[in-house]
């Protein structure tokens, strides 16, 4: 999932390494408000939080902390950071936030079940894995589930917001011009990708990792 961006993120990263105290409350309601109750979304755009990678929650609320103009903090040679994102109502909430809260937040989060603590046993039979999933693997993992910190959990994810991260970064891919408090989010390696996906394709990979059960593990 460089820069002062990276150098901001290990720093924070190092933090979340160490005992800290409980996130705040307060925060952490915030976070509850549109992600959902212990951060299992219900809305299909809003994803869900629980049971995702410290590293890489702790990357994207300092990516939406720096955001202006919709550029994440720019390096003094001048290089674009690997991957930049801008929400208006993200960069609002995240704003205030310290390096500590941000570090007790995503460690918080990351501990919570992704399924809301379900007791029933995970699926036996995968759904039908479409071919244009398989360029997903390397980054993501065969079942959506990485091994590496920094790339996000997908398996299980809600289908309208993989559906439309995909489609904001390929519009980004082909140099479309974002408005102003409008969404915005691109990736080097993201965008190689996405821009090669037809709206079938998009759709078909949405609803498969969608599909996927949350609990499964990386497969190395």
């Amino acid at each position: 999932m460089m820069g002062v961006l990276a150098a901001s993120s290990h720093a924070i990263a190092q933090t979340a390494q160490q005992p800290a105290a409980p996130a705040p409350v307060a925060a952490m309601e915030t976070c509850f408000t549109c992600h959902g109750e212990n951060g299992v979304s219900r809305v299909p755009t809003y994803p869900t939080l629980a049971g995702q990678k410290v590293d890489y929650l702790i990357r994207q609320m300092s990516v939406f902390r720096q955001s202006q103009d919709k550029i994440s903090s720019v390096p003094e040679n001048g290089a674009k950071p690997l991957a930049s994102r801008f929400d208006p109502l993200m960069a609002h909430v995240t704003a205030a936030l310290s390096d500590g809260e941000v570090s007790r937040i995503a460690a918080t989060l990351a501990q919570l079940p992704c399924d809301g603590g379900k007791t029933e046993a995970a699926p036996i039979s995968q759904p039908v894995k479409p071919q244009v999933a398989q360029r997903c693997d390397v980054c993501h993992g065969e079942v959506g589930v990485s091994s590496a910190g920094n790339v996000p959990n997908i398996a299980g994810q809600q289908r309208g917001y993989l559906r439309r991260q995909l489609l904001i970064i390929r519009e980004n891919a082909y140099g479309a011009a974002s408005r102003e408090s409008e969404l915005w989010r691109t990736h080097p390696i993201m965008e190689r990708q996405a821009a090669r996906l037809s709206i079938e394709e998009v759709d078909m990979l949405a609803q498969y990792y969608a599909t996927l059960d949350c609990r499964t593990t990386a497969r190395p």
